[in-house]
Order: structure tokens, then C-alpha cells, then sequence
């Protein structure tokens, strides 16, 4: 399987986190981390991710409202380009 390296920003970071959260219960979690997603894996991971807005705290409290759209588009774009 190809790897396809991405830079995150960090909010970026904590979105896709907080997804793979609420996935670990039916995706391995050390599969993902050690060898990546498959293809089926990331359209499980996607749908998951098809919110409107997620709130993410800031270092001083506040909440930050970040769509988790423009990962997905960042994400499909890396891939598209391999």
C-alpha cells in the first residue's frame, strides 16, 4: 500500500483525532497508526466525519468551530495527486 504524507495543522489534527475516537471500537487502532488506512477504512472514517462543524477548545478555553470538510477535501486531493 502507497503512503501519502500530509501536513496537518494542528486543529486539523485534533478533528481527525477526535474522529478515530469514535472509531476505535470497530477500527484497529494500531493497524492505523503503524500501517495507515485502507481505502474502506477511510470511507468508513469519512462518513463518520460527514458533520457540519466540530468545536475544538483552544489553548486559553474557548471553543473553535472547525469543519471537518476541508480535511476531507485536503485529504482526497493528497490522494489524487499520487
Amino acid at each position: 500500500m502507497e503512503k501519502v504524507k500530509i501536513n496537518f495543522t494542528e486543529n486539523e489534527v485534533t478533528v481527525i483525532t477526535s474522529f478515530v475516537g469514535l472509531a476505535t471500537k470497530i477500527l484497529n487502532v494500531d493497524t492505523i497508526i503503524n500501517q495507515g488506512l485502507t481505502v474502506t477504512e477511510w470511507n468508513f472514517l469519512a462518513k463518520l466525519m460527514e458533520v457540519d462543524v466540530l468545536l475544538i477548545p483552544d489553548k486559553r478555553g474557548n471553543m473553535t468551530p472547525i469543519s471537518p470538510s476541508p480535511i476531507i477535501k485536503k485529504i482526497g486531493k493528497a490522494v489524487k495527486h499520487k
